[in-house]
Formats: C-alpha cells, structure tokens, sequence
C-alpha cells in the first residue's frame, strides 16, 4: 500500500502541506520576540529564500537547457540525464531548495516546530519521490547514473 504514494504528491505540494502543518502547530519559538532577535531571524528566513529561489531557477534552467520535463510524477518522460550546472553540487537542487524554503518560514514563524517538519520533509521525499526517481533513472542512464551518483550527493 505504502508504494502506491510514490510519485503521487508533488513535491511542491509536499512543500505547501509542510508549510501550513508548521503555521498551525502550536507557538514554540526559537527566540524570546524581542525586535532585534526577530529581525534577525527574518534577514536569516529572506537570505534562505532567495537562495532557494536561486537554486530552483538554476535547477529548471539545466532541465531546459537538455530539454527534458520538470515534472517529478513523471520520471518516465525524462529524456536526458542532467549532470552540468547546479546539479553538479545536488542531485535534487529543486528538493534541496524547498527544504530551504521551508526552513526559511520556519524561521519567519521563529518556531522550533521546524525541526520536526523539516525532518518529516527530507523523510518523505527521499522515501516517496527520490528514490523512485533514482530507481528510474538508474534503469535507463544505467552505468552514467550510477557514475553520477558515485560523484554527487543526494541532497547536498
């Protein structure tokens, strides 16, 4: 049964669900809500966005650039193995900059609440969409995946 749930939910969506579980849990702040602290933890949460931002354009960039799909519930219409640009640091630099995001609204939130979240995040992920994804991409790039793999982490 548990298999039925891979490749189902976009991760984009699993990002959506994580942020709103984090907005409605209960307050557990990471910082007393002094002005400065706060302040702080927002240039932290704006400085994480726009790198998330900037990963996911560079990401879409290098799937544009070997003209293959973006689309991760559907690993079978990929066409070409992306190995160049962003994706020389990170495997997934799309996942990678969700959880940035995530951990950036976390921040904004000043809750604790993001550990577990994040966590669950990275656990679902990887169970339900990578590697599914990586099961599929090693059955049709074969040894280039596996070398690929061998020279690039998962995650970061």
């Amino acid at each position: 049964m548990l298999k039925q749930l891979e490749l189902k939910i976009p991760p984009l969506l699993v990002l959506i669900i994580a942020m709103i579980v984090l907005y409605i849990l209960p307050d557990i702040s990471i910082l007393a809500a002094s002005t400065t602290a706060l302040h702080y933890l927002h240039v932290a949460a704006i400085v994480l966005s726009v790198l998330a931002l900037t990963i996911v354009l560079l990401a879409v960039l290098g799937f544009r650039q070997q003209h293959t799909t973006v689309d991760p519930t559907q690993p079978n219409k990929t066409e070409a193995l992306v190995v160049n640009g962003i994706y020389r640091l990170s495997r997934n630099p799309m996942y990678l900059a969700f959880l940035l995001l995530l951990i950036a609204f976390g921040l904004w939130l000043n809750t604790l609440g993001i550990i577990p979240i994040a966590i669950a995040f990275i656990v679902y992920l990887t169970r339900w969409q990578i590697m599914p994804e990586e099961s599929f991409l090693r059955q049709k790039f074969g040894a280039d995946y596996e070398q690929y793999c061998r020279q690039v982490r998962r995650w970061l």
